[in-house]
């Protein structure tokens, strides 16, 4: 007899259902490090409202700039090595020697050391 398992928090292959479930951050975080499940994942975020439309060009090139919500940035490039501060003050840096500063949950700058 065969037993198969699913869970939010494992990588592969989920149901609508175990994206339904995740947090926010998560879920936008999935959206680049899970290709194969990218039209299950950007239907529960935009279910969610997490990524206005007109930034969704931006996304799926992996773009990152000025205006772009969390969520936005977690699914263009993934979640971030460190993130320092809160409240109104956020600085996130990437493994890949990039920067973001976010203020009041928008981005304001980024820099890339690349």
């Amino acid at each position: 007899m065969m037993l198969t398992l699913s869970c939010a928090a494992c990588a592969g292959h989920q149901d609508a259902k175990a994206y339904a479930e995740m947090r926010d951050d998560d879920l936008c975080a999935s959206y680049r490090h899970d290709s194969s499940q990218q039209d299950l994942v950007r239907a529960e975020i935009d279910k969610r409202g997490l990524i206005p439309s007109y930034d969704w060009g931006r996304v799926s090139r992996g773009d990152v700039g000025y205006g772009m919500g969390r969520c936005a940035v977690l699914a263009a490039w993934h979640k971030p090595e460190t993130m320092v501060g809160g409240g109104s003050i956020e600085i996130w840096t990437f493994e890949d020697d990039r920067i973001v500063r976010f203020q009041n949950g928008s981005v304001r700058s980024t820099t890339d050391f690349r």
